[in-house]
């Protein structure tokens, strides 16, 4: 095998290894933890439309059938950057791919201002 191809090669699974599912993110522990007065669709929301805000942010979310929400951050090219999950009694957790990296602060404000 040439240098090329082993390059390729390496470069193709590192790309693959930084990408990240929502049900991958959810594996880990999650990066906030709290607690909002909030129903989970008004938390949802009020988080999909902050975090739309941000400039080639794309947002999904949803209702679950449990009645909780859910919001995620889809990225073409990594899988996904962060969900949120809301659960009917208030409970949120956020998950953030690699957030060791930082990154995610403007993010997070808005997940901890729609309390």
């Amino acid at each position: 095998m040439n240098i090329t191809k082993q390059t390729l090669i390496a470069l193709t699974a590192l790309a693959l290894a930084g990408c990240a599912s929502v049900a991958g993110l959810r594996e880990g522990k999650p990066d906030i933890t709290l607690t909002t007065t909030k129903t989970p669709s008004d938390y949802g929301q009020c988080v999909a439309n902050g975090w739309g805000q941000f400039f080639g942010t794309t947002v999904n979310h949803s209702t679950t059938p449990d009645g909780g929400y859910t919001v995620s951050m889809p990225n073409a090219y990594t899988g996904n950057n962060g969900v949120v999950d809301v659960n009917p009694s208030g409970a949120v957790q956020v998950h953030y791919r690699m957030s060791g990296l930082g990154g995610y602060g403007k993010y997070t404000k808005v997940v901890n201002d729609c309390r």
